[in-house]
């Protein structure tokens, strides 16, 4: 499975190792937890579960989500990745870090890392992105990766605010970025 490296972050797959850090950085954090599908936090269960959901769709299509770990100290520090928007063909990349990495730049680092993972290698022609009304911080990752507003929706437990790019449109910019199988 293809790993992903940019100027600060590598981006692995996850492993059942994960479960904690995953659980402890993420999905236990209500802070972090209020702008994710459901709104609330999730059992160490369910987030088990949610591991063996990114390893499916991964096996399905080709692409899935990613561990974003520190490339200096290989510091957990959340995930990111391209997945299939429930119901629909579109595609969609979402990221979500722990509340210790806000802040830094790193969310747009590795969205704008999935989004050309997604207009490279899988040869997407477009990618949505879905940020809830109040993460004004995650629009603002959205519209620096060039992402455009597109409409109000009402998903995953959310409302929304939709944001779509087109692979004519993607500007990887100059930062350093390397796939490796």
């Amino acid at each position: 499975m293809p790993e992903v490296e940019t100027s600060r972050l590598h981006l692995r797959m996850f492993t059942p190792e994960d479960l904690n850090d995953l659980y402890f950085r993420i999905y236990s954090d209500p802070g972090v937890m209020r702008y994710l599908p459901g709104g609330l936090p999730r059992t160490l269960e369910r987030t088990a579960a949610v591991l063996r959901e990114f390893a499916a769709h991964w096996e399905r299509h080709g692409f899935g989500a990613w561990a974003i770990e520190d490339r200096e100290n290989n510091e957990f520090i959340g995930q990111v990745g391209l997945q299939y928007i429930e119901d629909t063909a579109d595609v969609e990349v979402f990221y979500a870090l722990g509340r210790d990495f806000w802040g830094q730049g790193l969310a747009t680092e590795a969205a704008r890392a999935a989004l050309r993972y997604g207009f490279e290698h899988e040869q997407l022609k477009r990618i949505w992105a879905l940020a809830a009304h109040e993460n004004i911080a995650s629009q603002c990752v959205l519209i620096k990766v060039g992402m455009r507003y597109a409409r109000d929706a009402e998903m995953y437990g959310l409302k929304v605010k939709m944001f779509t790019l087109e692979t004519s449109e993607f500007d990887p910019g100059g930062g350093f970025y390397q796939v490796r199988v």
